[in-house]
């Protein structure tokens, strides 16, 4: 268990240790969570994304003439209605964003997520939603998984005075303070 800090609080006459850790073990991608976005991913090392559409990109690309037309495929054929591009940065690490990085040498286009019309009905039904709402929710799962695949994952641990494990909870993705701000709440009813 990789500890990053520890907190010792008081609770019920006893003291407790909340201990924030790195989650090195988290299994549940949030790709496996209810998403709006369809996110498809192409690398020859890394198999990213959401399976059915990182097949169907890799199948797009390999028949279209640059992103351009892999975009506009997807919006006249699988009735696309938002497509963001999706950047990778791999060097002691990986990162993603919808935004290009500046490093030409370790970065560069790696797929896209979208929504489609379908998408958004199913998970809005008739109430419109603006597209600018849209673009922020599926930045923020690129963001989420982003911070899924770099390992940037947390947990807590509260213990007595004995070291005896008391409370946990793991799956805190890019949430650093705030599975902290859970560990030091848990303890007070530990």
């Amino acid at each position: 268990m990789h500890v990053i800090k520890s907190e010792v609080v008081e609770s019920k006459g006893r003291k407790l240790t909340v201990k924030l850790c790195l989650d090195e073990f988290c299994d549940s991608s949030p790709r496996e969570w209810s998403n709006l976005g369809r996110m498809g991913c192409v690398h020859r090392r890394y198999r990213l994304g959401d399976e059915e559409t990182s097949n169907l990109l890799d199948k797009l690309v390999s028949e279209c003439d640059g992103w351009d037309e892999v975009e506009q495929l997807l919006t006249d054929e699988y009735d696309a209605v938002v497509i963001l591009p999706i950047y990778m940065y791999d060097h002691s690490g990986i990162a993603l964003s919808t935004s290009p990085f500046s490093c030409r040498w370790d970065s560069g286009r790696l797929g896209l997520i979208y929504a489609t019309r379908e998408d958004l009905k199913r998970e809005y039904g008739k109430q419109p939603i603006p597209l600018e709402d849209v673009i922020e929710i599926l930045k923020g799962e690129v963001s989420t998984y982003s911070a899924y695949v770099s390992g940037d994952v947390y947990g807590f641990v509260v213990e007595d005075e004995s070291g005896e494990q008391l409370e946990s909870c793991w799956g805190f993705i890019g949430e650093a303070d705030y599975a902290m701000t859970e560990g030091l709440a848990a303890a007070k009813y530990a």
